[in-house]
């Protein structure tokens, strides 16, 4: 009787089968490699532009006062692009900036002043704000 009846896998095919399986790992990892690099390096140039943008935008609260439960800011933008008040500090409190105003944009080299209804308490109470980009300014104001 004999055991070995059946016939193997010829060498020359063999190695043909693990050529194409090696193939076709290695097209897997290409592909994917490649994907990642190119959505990273397409991040780059938008970092770039944001930080660059970051630096230009400069918003500084140039006066501000508390009368009546109205608070008044005068916000000048120092930078040279047009931007965007986000959020309005009220003693370490941060609120959206559209929660108290509706026209929130300060073009390049303009003066504006906000005005929202806010109580405070007597005392020195600090008020600032925080454009779109980062731009940070703050002012003491006394309530009596």
């Amino acid at each position: 009787m004999c055991l070995n009846t059946r016939r193997g896998i010829s060498e020359v095919i063999s190695s043909l089968l693990l050529f194409v399986i090696a193939l076709a790992v290695l097209v897997i990892i290409a592909t994917s490699i490649y994907g990642y690099y190119t959505s990273a390096i397409s991040y780059v140039p938008l970092f770039f532009h944001e930080s660059k943008l970051s630096m230009l935008e400069k918003l500084k609260v140039v006066y501000g006062f508390y009368k009546d439960g109205t608070v008044v800011l005068v916000i000048y933008n120092y930078g040279d692009i047009h931007t965007e008040i986000s959020y309005i500090v009220v003693d370490q409190k941060v609120y959206l900036a559209t929660d108290f105003i509706t026209d929130t944009e300060v073009k390049a080299g303009e003066i504006k002043v906000i005005q929202f209804e806010l109580t405070l308490d007597q005392g020195i109470h600090v008020l600032g704000i925080q454009g779109r980009r980062g731009s940070k300014s703050t002012i003491l104001v006394k309530v009596q």
